[in-house]
């Protein structure tokens, strides 16, 4: 029974993320024709503003996905960097894999210990747990402290915010809601800046 539930679970995530791949693949494809019927719809006076918001959100959403590929990095490194002193076999591929997995926004933080718990097994106990207990630490660092920083410096926003968009996102929206809130979070406070900026502006004329 519990066999059958995860294999359900399993095939229907993996259903939903290969239509959000296709999707999101016949979207970027025809980003010019849908960004132009946007554009007709919109009155000439909006057009400035239209332009401006797509524009902040595309370099925000970029910011965030170029700091998951450097956490990635980041916690790959260590990785190898763990299971080389632990004279781990297939050190490189199985921190290749958890650093990619780690690039993953939310659930990463986790997922990078199957491959290393995976390997570590096969040799001893002993090294699973110290390089489990390495880990940990470095994700605690690196996720709380440098992430955080990282997020705030390149999206604009102070790094509590940025902790605070997680956990609202995810109360909100589950494991969706954390990977997308803090570049909505971003985008929403730097187009209210100008937008207060403008109507200023205004107010002064």
């Amino acid at each position: 029974s519990n066999s059958t539930s995860v294999a359900t679970g399993l095939a229907s995530a993996i259903t939903k993320i290969g239509l959000v791949i296709i999707l999101s693949f016949y979207i970027l494809i025809s980003r010019g024709e849908i960004s132009k019927l946007i554009l007709s719809l919109i009155p000439a006076a909006y057009e400035d503003d239209y332009i401006f918001i797509g524009k902040v959100i595309n370099t925000t959403f970029a910011s965030f996905l170029r700091i998951q590929l450097l956490l990635g990095l980041v916690m790959g490194t260590i990785t190898l960097l763990t299971l080389t002193i632990l004279r781990v076999d297939y050190a490189l591929s199985t921190s290749l894999l958890a650093g990619t997995l780690a690039a993953i926004p939310v659930v990463g933080t986790i997922l990078l210990f199957v491959p290393v718990i995976i390997t570590t097994l096969t040799i001893s106990l002993q090294k699973t747990f110290l390089a489990v207990a390495i880990l940990l630490l470095a994700c605690q660092l690196v996720y709380n402290l440098l992430a955080p920083k990282l997020l705030g410096t390149a999206l604009k926003i102070h790094p509590i915010i940025v902790l605070l968009s997680f956990l609202i996102g995810y109360k909100i929206a589950g494991v969706w809601g954390a990977i997308f809130a803090v570049p909505i979070a971003s985008s929403l406070a730097i187009i209210t800046k100008e937008l207060l900026k403008y109507w200023q502006a205004e107010a002064d004329k």
